[in-house]
């Protein structure tokens, strides 16, 4: 599987992978089986890591902010440069620890989580665990084909637990409103020339 970050050899196994133009991160999720992590450089695949079941990477490049990175949950942060350190460590890799490795253009992080969060969408569910506000966001746009105009950088800061299911979208904006100090406004669709719409613009700001 190859993506603009790191690619995927797959070894037999069931796996979620998420990767998307324009977002400086990609997730890796293993559920049996047995996946590796390729390093591309040139005409060259370099091996990274080989993962685990149970084990979810997410691999961030220099230009990523961290304000979009989901929470930890506290887990024990281990940093390893050594890369026969980092797969050895990975094989006895337990809830509440974090394996960190640092490559040249971004930082691979792997820890134990629910994969389910990761896969569900199979299944119709947007399932988010500690998520911040631009990770569901982005997860809306793609869902039910909408862009959001975020008006007050704040909102970033914000951090959701929820699964959405069989909700339609003014249901979704409903729900976050309720939960959360934010309003949303559906702006009138714009017909094009050739008589399809624009996706839907939705603004998103702070409530007074």
């Amino acid at each position: 599987i190859n993506t603009d970050g790191l690619d995927v050899k797959v070894l037999g196994t069931r796996l979620n992978v998420h990767s998307y133009p324009g977002e400086y991160y990609q997730e890796f999720t293993l559920e049996s089986g047995s996946i590796e992590l390729i390093d591309k450089n040139n005409d060259q695949e370099i091996s990274i890591a080989r993962m685990n079941p149970g084990q979810h990477a997410v691999y961030r490049t220099d230009k990523f902010d961290n304000r979009y990175m989901s929470k930890t949950g506290g887990e024990t942060v281990n940093r390893i440069t050594d890369k026969k350190e980092f797969n050895t460590f990975l094989k006895n890799l337990e809830q509440g620890q974090l394996a960190v490795y640092e490559l040249e253009e971004g930082k691979l992080d792997v820890a134990v989580d629910e994969t389910s969060k990761y896969t569900a969408w199979k299944e119709g569910k947007l399932v988010l665990r500690r998520d911040p506000m631009p990770i569901l966001l982005a997860r809306i746009e793609r869902w039910y084909n909408v862009k959001f105009n975020i008006l007050d950088n704040r909102i970033l800061e914000y951090t959701y637990w929820v699964t959405f299911e069989e909700e339609n979208l003014d249901q979704v904006l409903e729900l976050l409103a309720l939960t959360g100090p934010i309003e949303f406004q559906k702006l009138p669709k714009v017909q094009l020339p050739d008589g399809t719409f624009k996706v839907q613009e939705i603004n998103i700001q702070l409530r007074n």
